[in-house]
């Protein structure tokens, strides 16, 4: 990558596609590992889907600015954090039309008491709660930033998983994940109690 820092003046809140793609390009050798990484994660069930397919999506997402990288976020957190959303969309939309495809056309129109009434989820956090949550979030992976094993485990957890589940979403033995699940929580302890005292 050139040592040379571009001229404030062009400086935005996000980086520039052609930014992005230098980062990209110049990923060293582990980094590029961690994200496929992730990307294998988050594709995981998805059918006809591998993760190569899903990180080539999310660099498109990058370069056609549908997707805004946040300056000075790192190329790992970004990428990861970006497969994380686009893989768990796609598990959502799948899950949905799962749903549909089961659902015979004659119990839509059904007013039987008998018949069973469909569960809607209303999520009631404000975008300033999911903004500030994805912060947080950043703020996690950058304290985990040289710690794999832990950062494969909080994307597990985001899942909704836990213990055997966890471990082996993640592709860890139980005592490779116990050991990163501890590590966690440590860094969790750190990142609340740095929070309290701002």
């Amino acid at each position: 990558m050139s040592s040379s820092t571009p001229p404030q003046t062009h400086l935005g809140e996000y980086l520039s596609p052609s930014e992005v793609y230098d980062i990209v390009k110049a990923l060293p050798a582990a980094d590029a590992r961690r994200v496929m990484r992730y990307a294998n994660r988050w594709a995981h069930r998805l059918p006809g889907e591998t993760g190569e397919d899903l990180y080539q999506e999310v660099l498109t997402a990058f370069l056609a600015e549908d997707r805004r990288w946040k300056r000075g976020v790192n190329p790992v957190t970004s990428l990861g954090m970006a497969l994380k959303s686009i893989g768990l969309n796609k598990r959502k939309l799948l899950a949905n039309r799962m749903v549909d495809a089961q659902t015979p056309a004659d119990t839509i129109e059904s007013s039987s008491e008998d018949s069973i009434s469909p569960v809607i989820e209303v999520d009631y956090r404000t975008p300033e709660d999911i903004l500030e949550c994805k912060q947080e979030l950043e703020q996690i992976y950058k304290r985990l930033d040289d710690d794999d094993d832990a950062q494969l485990v909080v994307l597990a957890w985001c899942q909704g998983l836990r213990g055997e589940e966890a471990a082996a979403e993640a592709g860890l033995d139980a005592k490779t994940y116990d050991a990163a699940r501890k590590r966690l929580m440590r860094k969790l302890d750190e990142f609340r109690a740095d929070g309290e005292k701002a």
